[in-house]
């Protein structure tokens, strides 16, 4: 476990204004385990680190303590053909980029669903 990423990811979700039981309505990541992630008696894995930056809006060089700007983000003014790239790429990466479609989808769909 590292006390900079427990610190940083409970830090970035009280950023966003977020309770634990919001992220897991968001993500699925069940709020004891997203707890114990925030009080450092467990990591989380690539994937699910991954899903917290984007919901967080931040980098996940940020999470990790690599960088310490909240707002860095990676650049996407290159735009890249995923048609191309992501049948290349080993499975676990898959799963990320499909975890952030199917994130990106509920939030789309909780934003539709609320406004009036």
């Amino acid at each position: 476990m590292n006390p900079k990423i427990a610190a940083r990811l409970k830090l970035a979700r009280e950023r966003k204004k977020m309770t634990q039981v919001e992220v897991y309505q968001l993500t699925g990541i069940n709020n004891k385990t997203l707890s114990g992630y925030e009080n450092n008696v467990s990591a989380p894995d690539l994937n699910t680190l991954v899903i917290l930056a984007n919901l967080y809006e931040t980098s996940s060089d940020y999470l990790l303590g690599i960088v310490d700007d909240y707002s860095s983000k990676v650049s996407t003014s290159t735009p890249i053909d995923l048609t191309e790239e992501v049948p290349n790429l080993p499975d676990e990466y898959k799963e990320i980029i499909y975890a952030m479609i199917r994130l990106n989808k509920h939030a789309k769909k909780g934003a539709r669903c609320c406004k009036k």
